[in-house]
This record gives C-alpha cells, structure tokens and sequence, in this order.
C-alpha cells in the first residue's frame, strides 16, 4: 500500500533527518524529497492560508502562557499590582514592580486562554470550508455532502490518535521514573493512562466543560473540539439545501441561541460556519469581477479594521488575577450579560470552586473576540499578509504538535531550565525579564524541535492514515461517476484543517 511504502519507510538518510527540525534537515539535505504531501515544507497559499498562520501564533502563545504561568506567575495580576517572585533562598525579591508586559495589549504574548477561543472559530471556519465552497460550486449539494461525510469520518482519528501517541509516551516517561508521579506496576500505570484517555480526552459527553485529564492537563480542549465538530457537521448537513439567504440568518440565530444559552464553544463554532460562508461568497464575487472599491473606501475600512484589531487584543490581555481592577476590562466584566452566566452556572460553579476565578465572564468576552479578530484578519489585507509569511505558516503546519507536546515538555526540562537562568536572579525587575525571556528562548527551542519530530513521525502520517482508513472502507462498488466517491477519493488536505490540528 502506498501509505505504508510512504510515510513509514524508514532509511539511514530519513532517520538522520527526523533528529533534526525541518527546516534545519532541509537546509543539510536541501535536494531531498518529501513524498508526504500533509509535511511538505513551503505549501501554495490559498485563499485561507492566513488562517493556518493565526492558528500557529496562538499556538506558540498558549505555549508561552503556560510557560508564564508556571514559571514566572509575578507577571500573572494586572499592571500595578505584584505577586513577589522568591529567590533561591526563599526570601522575598526586592523591588516589585511591574513590567510593561502586564498591560492588557502586550499580555496578549502570554494570554493563551483567548487564544483557545480562536482556535475554536477557526475549527467553525474551516471544517465548513469545503463543503461551502463546493455547495456553491458547480459540484452542488452531493460534492458539498460528500465532503461533510469525508470530514465527520476522519474526524476521531484526526484529533484523539495524536493524543493517544502523546499521552502514552508521558506515560512510559512517569513510569521509568523521568516525569511526574508513577504507577506501582507498568499494569497500572498502563491502565490508568487507559482509564484518562478514554474518560478524560476521547470523551465528548461533557461538551464545553474542563474535564482536566491527566498526563497532559491542556487536552481540555479535545473532546470540546471533537464534540461541537460534530454538531457543526449536523447543522451543517441541515441546513445545506436551503437558499444562501435563510442559510445564513438560520446560522446567525442558531448561533446567538447558544450564546444566549451560555454554550460558548458552539456559538464559537458556529459563528466560525457564518465566516466561511462570507468567504466563499466574497471570493465567487471577486472571481465575476463584481468587486470595486475607492482609495477613500480602501482606507476608511483599514482604519475600522485596524480598531477591532486593537479592542480585540486589549480583550485578549484580559489578566489571570485582578480582572476587577483593570481599568476596560473592568467594566467589561461588569457588564457581562446576566443571561448568559445564569444558563452558563453550572460550570462556573464548578471553576469558581477550584481556580477562584470569573471564568465564564471571560469566555463571553473571549468569544466575541476570537470572531471578530478572524473576520478581521480575514477582510483586512495588511494583517492577513502578516500570517501569510514564512515563519507564521511553519508555526502553522506543526501547531497540533505544539499543542500536544509543550506541557510535558515545560515539566521534563523544568530542573535544566532552573539551573540555566539560576545565576541571573530575581531580585530585580530586569533580572525578572531576563530570567523570563532566557527560560522562554531555551524550551522555546526544545518545544520546537519536539513539535517538529511529532508533526512528521506521528501528526503528519496519522493524517495519512485517516485517508487510508477512509480508502479502504468505501463502497467502491457503489463509485460509478457519483460525486459521492469522486470527493471521497481525493486527496485534498489544504482545506481540512482545524482551529488546532490539520
């Protein structure tokens, strides 16, 4: 089969090449091939490629944000106000002061809670991409179904293998002694990796609620994502044979329904859905050549553009503590809808209880950001080019790998990191910010080599096995001309992409 002579060949030259990065093993070996087309180095951009760059930037910042969070939690309250950092000895630091990072737009670099929240938009936009795009083609509804069945089929290998590869390596790891806590037995451990990864991370049933798994804490967001995929699939295969016009205020109220509701991960995808269709229909408005605009036009909306931008990233620095004395945010979270907390209380309960912090109060704010900061993107040229670039597009192809292997990452190499910027200090505010930033380079550089080996030994063939799977689980017998096989038998990855994975 061609998937396993492809993606699991294994030569003297390929396994040199998997112990560097990507971009470092194509700079000694420039000539040689990628035959894999889900880890080809510098893709064609298309249409929505800037949305593969976003995803990647608020993937490197969730990274920095739990870097930031465990490690350096003074820059955690608001500007103004301190948690003293302690020296080795345990004495309290002298001079607390704040850093300019703390101001809600430069927090955005650590504020990876809204940064979750994109990524859930995204996951709306792009799953619903395709088979947007091919309902308005020439193809109509059976290529648009098609492409739904294609989705929703590939979808658990797609998202829960990775997890399943991750978490069972932190597994192996706390039992040989090298990362948190072991088992007595490996029959133990093994069954409580088990027991977490079934009932923790591949478990859909608690829809939008922070289930906490062990072995890797931020795969929170796994089964939220599998979950409303799915209801986004079903919506979608509802509401596809309408006229656009109904389509689209259906999705707008069934969108604000779930915000009213307090269920904002489907707000956040459906409103993903009613992005990507603006997208497809200005795109097929651009290629009739109906679109005209002035110098004056052009500027009046890079000036509005630019502002949502701006009031989005002042929601995104929404601080960690001290929320209530944030001028702004402040009286964002005064007047958070009475409606949407009151159908939302019973998982603010519960999160209250144990992190003390209005949390639902930000998803609400986060939610309505993380749309308009991708429509934005999207309708303003000069940002979305910013995402268009190398760097952002690289990030882009390894931010699953990121995601899945930066917390156990930050743990493992936490005694090497303490010994690296243990001369620097913490007595002093610039010593602080030294500290910070030598710690961030050093398991920046660690969390991106291991991202890049996950994204190509394990994120990149899983994709190719998702395909395989689908291939050989077809009726070919019922594939005459129908578009039904004829999508389903394509090989099409750039338009299957996720808020966090490919």
């Amino acid at each position: 089969m061609a998937f396993s002579r492809r993606v699991w060949q294994v030569t003297p030259s390929n396994f040199l090449r998997s112990l560097l990065p990507s971009f470092m093993a194509d700079a000694v070996w420039p000539k040689e091939p990628c035959h894999n087309h889900s880890c080809r180095r510098s893709p064609r951009l298309h249409s929505t490629s800037y949305l593969d760059g976003l995803r990647g930037i608020a993937s490197v910042i969730v990274f920095i944000c739990h870097y930031t969070e465990k490690r350096h939690d003074h820059l955690l309250p608001t500007y103004g106000h301190y948690r003293l950092p302690r020296t080795d000895s345990g004495d309290i630091a002298l001079t607390p002061t704040s850093s300019f990072l703390q101001v809600p737009i430069f927090r955005v670099l650590y504020s990876g809670r809204p940064a979750v929240h994109v990524f859930f938009v995204i996951s709306g936009f792009v799953l619903s991409y395709k088979p947007l795009r091919l309902l308005h083609g020439p193809e109509g509804l059976g290529a648009c179904y098609s492409a739904l069945a294609s989705l929703a089929f590939r979808r658990p290998i797609r998202l829960f293998l990775p997890c399943a590869v991750s978490t069972l390596a932190v597994a192996v790891l706390c039992q040989t002694g090298q990362l948190y806590a072991a088992d007595t037995t490996w029959a133990g451990q093994l069954h409580s990796w088990a027991q977490t990864y079934a009932g923790r991370i591949a478990w859909p049933w608690a829809w939008d609620r922070d289930l906490r798994p062990g072995y890797d804490i931020h795969l929170w967001t796994i089964p939220i994502e599998f979950a409303h995929a799915m209801l986004l699939f079903v919506v979608l295969l509802a509401l596809a044979p309408l006229r656009t016009q109904v389509r689209q205020v259906l999705t707008g109220v069934l969108a604000g329904y779930c915000l009213a509701c307090g269920r904002w991960a489907a707000f956040e995808f459906l409103a993903g859905f009613a992005l990507a269709e603006v997208h497809v229909l200005r795109a097929a408005t651009a290629m009739a050549g109906d679109h005209r605009s002035t110098t004056l036009s052009h500027l009046a909306a890079g000036a509005f553009h630019s502002t949502v931008l701006a009031a989005c990233l002042f929601v995104a620095g929404w601080p960690n503590e001290d929320a209530d004395k944030t001028p702004g945010i402040r009286a964002l979270l005064s007047n958070t809808p009475a409606w949407f907390l009151s159908n939302g209380r019973d998982e603010a309960l519960t999160e209250r209880e144990d992190w003390g912090e209005a949390l639902l109060e930000q998803k609400f704010w986060f939610g309505l950001a993380a749309v308009l900061l991708v429509w934005s993107c999207g309708e303003f040229a000069a940002a979305r080019r910013q995402f268009e670039r190398p760097l952002a597009q690289y990030c882009g192809r390894i931010s699953y790998a990121v995601y899945l292997v930066h917390g156990p990452a930050l743990d493992y190499w936490k005694d090497m990191t303490d010994r690296l910027v243990k001369p620097i200090g913490m007595e002093t505010a610039v010593r602080r910010m030294t500290t910070w930033l030598v710690g961030l380079l050093f398991l920046g550089s660690v969390v991106v080599w291991l991202a890049d080996l996950f994204w190509r030994q394990v994120d990149a063939p899983i994709v190719a096995l998702g395909r395989a799977v689908e291939q050989v689980c077809l009726q070919t017998d019922r594939c005459n001309d129908t578009w039904l096989c004829l999508e389903a038998k394509k090989v099409e990855d750039r338009h299957g992409f996720t808020g966090i994975v490919d």
